[in-house]
């Protein structure tokens, strides 16, 4: 057994799905906390901007809803 070549279960390591499932969920979790920073962001800037648009625009276009939306989809994450 090669240094390095051998998981530790044992499984020559690119051949071992444990490990690479290991892995796949290590990448996945830093891409969920990536995209939820992304989308308190997203929600941040809808407000922000939001308190320069017009009455009729906002509610044209029901500003409050869709950062309701945004929320509610970031709770579910």
């Amino acid at each position: 057994m090669g240094v390095g070549y051998y998981c530790i279960h044992g499984a020559v390591a690119r051949d071992c799905y444990t490990c690479f499932a290991s892995k796949r969920h290590k990448d996945d979790q830093a891409r969920i906390a990536e995209l939820e920073g992304a989308l308190r962001e997203a929600i941040e800037s809808v407000e922000d901007w939001a308190g320069y648009a017009s009455a009729y625009f906002r509610e044209k276009h029901d500003l409050e809803g869709e950062v309701k939306k945004l929320r509610k989809a970031l709770e579910n994450v």
